[in-house]
């Protein structure tokens, strides 16, 4: 007579098939989690020869963006134009807007693709400033910032000239290449309870930071004064 399960039997074959999936789902995860930091490492190592060939093309220095004036004297930074040029250098057309697509903050959404969307860079975020139905790098062209960018707004606005504020950014960074020239966002990766960013460096290497939160700080008000110094506000004070 043949003999069928009990109960229990079956309650102990489920618990062990449900330990099975839950490890194998973590490996899975985790290899996942490997595999995708390893093409945003990539990634960046791609964006970095770009911009080699681009500073190859600026006398060796820094390139950064440029800045145009209304006729209000108001500054507009032209990230489009600066951006199609690095497109050009990694072999790429210029980005495509999405026609008549818009997140919920009005932002135009574009189609974002290697090496400029990081793998880990998905719709969903608390980010209150994004809209969760999209990733960041389609409403801002890239999942990745370019540092220098930030840092030469300022000295431009002040009507500085271009190749001044370049030889300035391109000293400071070759003092102290630790310094990321390119990161990603904190948020896109995690590691155990740990979250980080991926950055590309001067040397045209890629990992993750080289200098602990504070330094980082010190280093950038460090630039930033000494960027004030070398740059002085040149625009005539309002009555």
């Amino acid at each position: 007579m043949t003999r069928a399960f009990t109960l229990l039997e079956l309650l102990i074959v489920l618990a062990t098939v449900a330990v099975l999936i839950a490890l194998s789902a973590g490996t899975l995860s985790g290899s996942l989690r490997r595999a995708n930091e390893a093409r945003c490492l990539a990634y960046l190592r791609q964006q970095l020869v770009g911009l080699a060939m681009m500073r190859s093309q600026q006398n060796d220095l820094l390139p950064i963006i440029a800045v145009a004036f209304d006729e209000s004297g108001r500054p507009r930074s032209l990230w489009r134009e600066f951006q199609n040029d690095w497109c050009a250098a990694v072999g790429q057309g210029p980005m495509r807007a999405v026609e008549g697509v818009f997140d919920s903050f009005g932002r135009q959404v574009w189609r974002v693709g290697p090496p400029w969307k990081c793998p880990d860079d998905r719709p969903g975020t608390r980010d209150p400033q994004r809209d969760p139905a999209y990733a960041l790098a389609e409403v801002r062209q890239s999942s990745y910032f370019y540092w220098p960018a930030s840092f030469a707004f300022g000295p431009l606005v002040r009507r500085a000239e271009h190749r001044a504020v370049q030889r300035f950014l391109t000293q400071h960074w070759e003092s102290d290449p630790r310094f990321a020239l390119i990161r990603d966002e904190e948020f896109f990766h995690r590691e155990n309870t740990k979250r980080f960013a991926n950055e590309g460096f001067l040397d045209g290497s890629a990992g993750r930071g080289r200098l602990r939160p504070e330094e980082g700080r010190d280093w950038r008000v460090r630039l930033m004064d000494a960027a004030k110094i070398s740059f002085p506000d040149r625009r005539t004070p309002r009555p």
